[in-house]
């Protein structure tokens, strides 16, 4: 190997990534190596943000995402120095920086996040909301009025019936989540009964009452994944799917080892336990 692309190596290994390329340029005319370039490049698994390996380099930005990449280059001289043609190549460093703050990147579809990355992960973000579905970080769609003033009325409503029955149990709105095997649900409203969610905790420790209102897209996954997923939760009694629109409420009750299914449109909603009673008209109004 030449003394040139030697060097070149050895300048290089102290670099962080998982590839090099090894470029030699001959000319055609003398057949002898003119330029040699050693690359290493940086790849997003090997920097921070979503759960990545953090980039140990010195100096290197804490809270941030994409590539970067080093080149030694040594290149031929391009003329005389000092008024003499220089006997060995002229050595380079050539970097590039294309890495992202963490709030702006994306999270990679094709990844598993365990929960402690996925909370991580969440709050770098500025923005948007997040569930954790089988390993996976979903986005969740912008919700529309109806959608709001259904998730508010079935909030009070809840907030309502456990005070009225005494029970020691907390009503909370959504941004509590649901802790069920690899995902991490975000609810539209919850009960949650004998020891309370703590100040700083992000996920219900008991929750009783699921509330989940359907959005468009979002219909398959509420009635079909998170259904078989909820009631995997031990604490989980009643699972309710509210129509945003149409006075319909789907109630799944646990009995014993099955789930029994309701379909309310007027009236009472019992849920015992905990022990409350809530009506559609609160919901939805009088019909």
């Amino acid at each position: 190997m030449p003394a040139v692309q030697q060097k070149l190596e050895h300048d290089a290994s102290g670099s962080i990534g998982s590839h090099r390329a090894l470029i030699a340029f001959r000319t055609v005319r003398r057949l002898r190596p003119i330029a040699y370039l050693v690359m290493r490049i940086h790849h997003p698994d090997e920097l921070p943000g979503l759960g990545r390996q953090r980039d140990q380099r010195p100096g290197a930005r804490a809270g941030t995402s994409g590539s970067y990449y080093e080149v030694a280059v040594a290149r031929p001289p391009l003329g005389p120095i000092d008024g003499k043609w220089p006997r060995e190549p002229i050595h380079d460093t050539i970097s590039h920086d294309r890495r992202l703050p963490v709030d702006l990147a994306q999270p990679w579809t094709d990844r598993y996040y365990s929960r402690e990355e996925f909370r991580r992960w969440c709050e770098a973000q500025t923005k948007g909301r997040y569930e954790r579905m089988d390993g996976r970080i979903v986005a969740m769609a912008p919700e529309r009025g109806a959608h709001l003033r259904v998730k508010g009325a079935i909030y009070k409503a809840l907030d309502r019936a456990v005070t009225a029955a005494g029970v020691p149990c907390q009503a909370l709105p959504d941004g509590a989540s649901v802790e069920t095997g690899d995902s991490d649900y975000e609810l539209d409203a919850l009960v949650n009964c004998g020891e309370p969610m703590a100040d700083d905790a992000v996920a219900a420790p008991n929750p009783v009452i699921i509330v989940e209102v359907l959005s468009p897209g979002t219909t398959s996954t509420d009635t079909g994944g998170k259904l078989a997923d909820y009631f995997r939760v031990p604490s989980v009694a009643h699972y309710l799917i509210v129509h945003p629109i149409r006075r319909t409420v789907t109630h799944h009750r646990r009995t014993g080892d099955t789930i029994d299914t309701r379909i309310i449109v007027n009236g009472p909603i019992t849920m015992d336990p905990p022990g409350i009673v809530i009506t559609v008209e609160e919901i939805y109004g009088a019909a």
